[in-house]
């Protein structure tokens, strides 16, 4: 097993060896043979400012994740602000059983997710958070994998920075998206940064796919969200 000392070691030099978003996901998969989670999400960011650089799922309900990154839930996660507060991983159960502080609709949302049976937990570094939830079918099956998705978390974490070392979007379509928030039509976009507007649109499409968003208005929503605008802009940039 994963848990014993032979076979975690293999471990660690899976994740030691990870620089590509495809060894990443093998290196998930490794993880997933020993800790049977239903589903996974991760990313990483900025946890002062609650700023999502880059995030992935793996079998994640999407309507959860279109909430959560939308309506900027990072802020009311009790699974993050505790594991940023305490710098340990944390099981979702627990925190929920007794705490009238949890914000309701987070909790609605959860439970019409079937997400209740969750652990998470991330990596602090300077300014950057790593951050890794895990959704399991019970109650007793995420307490029993706890242990072993603990000691995953400082690897997976900085094979996550590796596999994806910059923000979800290119500085361009991070442009040509906030231009757009600003009112600026495609061809007033073109013009400002000297591209055709063939390749604005271009730009705009693999925005729309790298956030999970039908139209550039949902694009938009969820980059303010999650707060992808909130870097400064270099005009001459």
């Amino acid at each position: 097993m994963l848990a014993m000392k032979g076979n975690f070691q293999e471990f660690e030099k899976e994740a030691d060896k990870c620089h590509t978003p495809q060894q990443f996901n093998n290196l998930l998969r490794s993880m997933h043979r020993q800790v049977p989670y239903q589903c996974l999400v991760y990313g990483w960011g900025y946890h002062r400012d609650f700023r999502i650089a880059f995030w992935g799922d793996i079998d994640y309900p999407k309507h959860f994740l279109d909430y959560y990154m939308e309506e900027g839930a990072l802020r009311v996660d009790p699974l993050f602000c505790e594991v940023v507060k305490t710098e340990e991983s944390q099981i979702l159960d627990e925190l929920i059983k007794g705490n009238e502080k949890i914000d309701a609709r987070f909790l609605e949302k959860v439970r019409f997710a079937g997400l209740e049976h969750t652990i998470a937990g991330g990596t602090i570094e300077n300014e950057w958070t790593a951050f890794f939830a895990t959704a399991f079918k019970s109650e007793e099956l995420g307490k029993n994998s706890f242990k072993l998705f603990n000691d995953c978390v400082p690897l997976l974490s900085t094979a996550l920075r590796k596999a994806y070392p910059h923000p979800r979007l290119t500085k361009l379509q991070w442009r040509v998206l906030d231009l757009l928030s600003r009112g600026a039509r495609p061809k007033a976009i073109a013009e400002q940064l000297s591209i055709s507007e063939i390749h604005v649109q271009s730009h705009l499409k693999e925005a729309r796919r790298k956030l999970h968003a039908k139209t550039n208005e949902h694009a938009i929503r969820k980059a303010v969200a999650t707060g992808l605008f909130s870097i400064p802009i270099n005009p001459n940039g």
